[in-house]
Protein backbone atom coordinates (compact mmCIF):
# COMPACT_ATOMS: atom_id res chain seq x y z
CA UNK A 1 0.00 0.00 0.00
CA UNK A 2 1.49 3.23 -0.85
CA UNK A 3 0.49 6.28 0.95
CA UNK A 4 0.62 10.23 1.03
CA UNK A 5 0.16 12.85 3.64
CA UNK A 6 -1.03 16.54 2.22
CA UNK A 7 0.26 19.13 4.54
CA UNK A 8 -2.23 22.33 3.50
CA UNK A 9 -1.61 25.38 5.17
CA UNK A 10 -3.24 28.28 2.43
CA UNK A 11 -6.32 26.05 1.68
CA UNK A 12 -5.45 24.92 -1.94
CA UNK A 13 -6.73 20.83 -0.61
CA UNK A 14 -9.44 21.74 1.69
CA UNK A 15 -11.92 24.73 1.77
CA UNK A 16 -11.37 25.36 5.78
CA UNK A 17 -9.03 25.48 8.45
CA UNK A 18 -8.96 21.52 10.45
CA UNK A 19 -7.91 22.69 14.03
CA UNK A 20 -11.30 24.03 14.88
CA UNK A 21 -12.99 21.16 13.22
CA UNK A 22 -11.04 18.17 15.27
CA UNK A 23 -11.30 19.92 18.38
CA UNK A 24 -15.05 20.94 18.16
CA UNK A 25 -15.42 16.80 16.93
CA UNK A 26 -13.08 16.06 20.51
CA UNK A 27 -15.31 18.13 22.54
CA UNK A 28 -18.33 16.03 20.62
CA UNK A 29 -17.15 13.04 22.11
CA UNK A 30 -16.35 14.46 25.24
CA UNK A 31 -11.91 14.36 25.01
CA UNK A 32 -11.04 17.14 25.44
CA UNK A 33 -11.74 20.38 28.25
CA UNK A 34 -11.89 24.06 28.21
CA UNK A 35 -8.54 24.38 29.07
CA UNK A 36 -7.32 22.68 25.90
CA UNK A 37 -9.84 24.52 23.68
CA UNK A 38 -8.34 27.75 24.69
CA UNK A 39 -4.86 26.67 24.51
CA UNK A 40 -5.68 25.67 20.84
CA UNK A 41 -7.67 28.52 20.70
CA UNK A 42 -4.24 30.51 21.76
CA UNK A 43 -2.05 28.16 18.88
CA UNK A 44 -4.44 28.69 16.02
CA UNK A 45 -4.44 32.78 16.77
CA UNK A 46 -0.56 32.71 16.77
CA UNK A 47 -0.75 30.54 13.47
CA UNK A 48 -2.77 33.34 11.69
CA UNK A 49 -0.99 36.19 13.18
CA UNK A 50 2.46 35.03 11.79
CA UNK A 51 3.71 34.46 15.31
CA UNK A 52 3.85 30.71 15.62
CA UNK A 53 6.93 28.76 16.87
CA UNK A 54 5.75 25.12 14.73
CA UNK A 55 8.32 23.04 17.01
CA UNK A 56 7.12 23.76 19.83
CA UNK A 57 3.38 24.08 19.38
CA UNK A 58 4.35 20.55 17.57
CA UNK A 59 6.12 19.32 20.80
CA UNK A 60 2.94 20.56 22.92
CA UNK A 61 0.32 19.19 21.22
CA UNK A 62 2.34 15.61 20.56
CA UNK A 63 2.48 15.64 24.41
CA UNK A 64 -1.14 15.37 24.05
CA UNK A 65 -1.38 12.05 22.52
CA UNK A 66 1.51 10.51 24.41
CA UNK A 67 0.54 7.21 25.60
CA UNK A 68 -2.13 6.78 23.80
CA UNK A 69 -2.93 3.60 22.04
CA UNK A 70 -2.06 4.32 18.25
CA UNK A 71 -4.77 1.69 17.14
CA UNK A 72 -8.02 3.51 18.79
CA UNK A 73 -6.35 7.09 17.82
CA UNK A 74 -5.76 5.83 14.32
CA UNK A 75 -9.45 4.63 14.28
CA UNK A 76 -10.41 7.58 15.72
CA UNK A 77 -9.00 10.19 13.49
CA UNK A 78 -9.92 7.63 10.37
CA UNK A 79 -13.56 8.24 11.24
CA UNK A 80 -12.53 11.63 11.69
CA UNK A 81 -11.38 12.20 8.15
CA UNK A 82 -13.90 10.39 6.56
CA UNK A 83 -17.11 12.29 8.34
CA UNK A 84 -15.69 15.41 8.09
CA UNK A 85 -12.45 16.22 6.44
CA UNK A 86 -12.71 14.41 3.14
CA UNK A 87 -16.01 16.29 1.95
CA UNK A 88 -13.86 19.74 2.43
CA UNK A 89 -11.66 18.99 -0.05
CA UNK A 90 -11.95 20.96 -2.72
CA UNK A 91 -13.05 19.94 -6.61
CA UNK A 92 -9.61 21.53 -8.44
CA UNK A 93 -8.01 19.48 -5.59
CA UNK A 94 -9.39 16.44 -5.82
CA UNK A 95 -8.97 16.38 -9.50
CA UNK A 96 -5.17 17.06 -9.00
CA UNK A 97 -4.64 14.38 -6.21
CA UNK A 98 -6.51 11.98 -8.21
Amino acid sequence: MIGAAFFDLDKTVLRRNTTPLYMRFLERKGMTNMRDMARVAWWYTQYNMGWIDFEKVAEAALATVAGQDAIAMHELVKGWAADEVIPLISDPARESID
